[in-house]
């Protein structure tokens, strides 16, 4: 079983100061909907709930598409970073696997 996000067909919203602040702090007073909380937590959990991610990314102008950044930004949080002085946090190691196209 799989999860196919396409980012370009369902983008991810790009932050908010209020889904922000719950992605830092899940408990405190944010003003995040339930809505923007459930996407924030889907995001996460298809990720952490993965065995392996696999991305394919274009390059537009030396620099990656925004919406994949926006998929970055609801996963970097400090519930998804590695403890300082732990071996091992939530999120897997990743390799990456480049192509070029011919010039």
């Amino acid at each position: 079983m799989y999860t196919y996000r396409d980012l370009a067909v369902e983008p991810i919203p790009h932050l908010t100061s209020a889904v922000r602040d719950y992605i830092m702090n899940p408990d405190g007073d944010h003003g995040a909907t339930a809505e923007e909380r459930a996407h924030v937590d889907a995001v996460a959990a298809e990720v952490r709930n993965a065995p392996i991610v696999l991305l394919g990314i274009p390059m537009y102008n030396y620099t990656i598409p925004s919406t994949l950044k926006a998929w970055i930004d609801y996963l970097v949080s400090p519930t998804a970073m590695v403890a300082v002085g732990a071996e091992t946090g939530p999120l897997r190691p990743t390799e990456e696997i480049s192509s070029e196209g011919s010039r």
